[in-house]
């Protein structure tokens, strides 16, 4: 079916071509297979060439393979469907650039149009004419993840604007995996209070799918999209666990969204449309509502580590010689890690400042007071309204409005002037919190909340 598409034809069809069916094509060197089957874009050639045969490729293909090869982003792979001692070429002297058929998978077809206009970009250029004078003849194969059927795709005419049409048939043509991840991308951008399981197992359902079909491109975005499920998700359960006076779960949920947060940092911009998904919100509220908890020391662990292990490849961890796989970085959906094989452990630190949050000291008999934390989450109603803590350093009630020469009224014994005038130990940290919407009780001055119960 021929259309026309900002004033340019270009041919969609049906085909019964897949990679499946590529696979079994006896040109198809078995020495490569596996590298072909990993392929996310793959050349194939012109089978029985004007009906006598031959297996041909367009004269450009060596070129093009190689610009391929040197810009297609890290995380995909190109191949061709041919040995070096079967590979040949057609060269038909004509003033149209054939460029070599390609077969993609419908989620990698927005970045196999953007390298082949490129590259013809680049002809251009080395031909000393104008994208507008040169014309070329593009075919692109692509097949739908979910119902593995092909389109023929095919466009003859000039460089110009070849990305833009090509950009636009994708968008027309390949809409129904586009509007499961839009109607998905849209349901995490909303201020859900609440999520559906369902949503999970539809992000999930489609991760195990790219994963078995070795589709990476996917793959890696779902874990991504599923992360941020999970952040969400956790955060809150954190408001909840407040809301009902389970303070010190709120606190480890309020830690895993943390540490959640940082790992998926590694592979996806938080910032992403202007907070999309309200990651830049949680990561930076997570943050205020630890100032209110009464937590102040931590365990922290001392060990020697001997051996680690890649959880990708399964391959020891070694500083000479690395396996390749980037710790925390994603491959085919999964992310890298780096799991401990062998270690000794030499001690526990009491600390302030701690990674692991969750570590938080108890002392028997003693109860922590969690009075800021209830103050703060009773004025606020919904997990995202928004605040700020404005933290200064104060004296301590005790330490105020008393002589130089009075005694201390840390019970050491001597005369304030030499103990607790001046130091540290005699402030506290006052909060002032900014709320942004209006205040639902009255509070008679400043409250005062110490670590312990009393």
């Amino acid at each position: 079916m021929k259309h026309e598409v900002f004033g340019k034809k270009i041919e969609i069809e049906e085909t019964d071509i897949t990679f499946e069916s590529i696979y079994d094509k006896p040109f198809i060197p078995q020495d490569y297979i596996e590298d072909i089957k990993n392929a996310d874009i793959l050349i194939i050639p012109e089978e029985n060439f004007r009906e006598e045969g031959d297996v041909l490729f367009p004269e450009t293909t060596r070129e093009f393979l190689e610009y391929l090869q040197e810009n297609i982003p890290k995380d995909m792979s190109v191949d061709i469907a041919i040995s070096d001692e079967d590979f040949k070429k057609i060269e038909l002297h004509s003033d149209l650039v054939n460029v070599a058929t390609v077969i993609v998978s419908s989620a990698a077809f927005s970045i196999a149009c953007s390298l082949i206009a490129s590259f013809l970009y680049d002809m251009a250029k080395k031909l000393l004419k104008k994208p507008e004078d040169l014309n070329a003849k593009v075919k692109i194969l692509s097949e739908e993840t979910k119902t593995k059927k092909t389109k023929c795709i095919t466009y003859e005419g000039p460089v110009s604007g070849i990305k833009e049409v090509l950009e636009q048939v994708a968008k027309d043509t390949f809409n129904d995996e586009s509007d499961e991840k839009n109607e998905i991308e849209d349901y995490l951008s909303s201020y859900n209070i609440n999520l559906e399981q369902s949503v999970y197992d539809q992000i999930q359902n489609v991760l195990d799918n790219a994963i078995s079909e070795n589709i990476e491109e996917i793959a890696n975005y779902y874990w991504c999209l599923k992360s941020i499920f999970m952040i969400q998700k956790t955060f809150l359960m954190a408001f909840y666990d407040m809301k009902a006076e389970n303070y010190e779960e709120a606190w480890n949920n309020l830690d895993l969204a943390d540490i959640m947060l940082s790992g998926l940092n590694q592979n996806f911009d938080i910032k992403k449309d202007n907070d999309r998904f309200h990651l830049v919100f949680i990561s930076r509220i997570i943050k205020e509502y630890q100032k209110t908890f009464p937590y102040h020391y931590f365990l922290s662990r001392e060990c020697v580590v001997k051996s680690e292990k890649c959880s990708i490849c399964g391959k020891r961890v070694l500083v000479r010689k690395p396996c390749g796989h980037k710790l925390g970085k994603l491959y085919m959906g999964q992310q890298c890690q780096h799991i401990i094989t062998d270690a000794d452990m030499k001690a526990l630190a009491i600390v302030t400042h701690p990674f692991d949050k969750y570590t938080y000291l108890t002392i028997p008999d003693k109860e922590y007071n969690y009075g800021m934390v209830k103050m703060l989450i009773s004025e606020i109603d919904n997990p995202y309204d928004d605040f700020e803590i404005e933290t200064k350093k104060i004296k301590r009630p005790e330490y105020k409005n008393i002589g130089r020469n009075t005694t201390c009224p840390c019970g050491s014994g001597k005369k304030y002037k030499k103990c607790h005038l001046g130091k540290q130990d005699e402030l506290m940290d006052h909060n002032i919190v900014h709320l942004t919407f209006p205040v639902k009780n009255k509070y008679p001055g400043i409250q005062y909340f110490g670590t312990w119960k009393t």
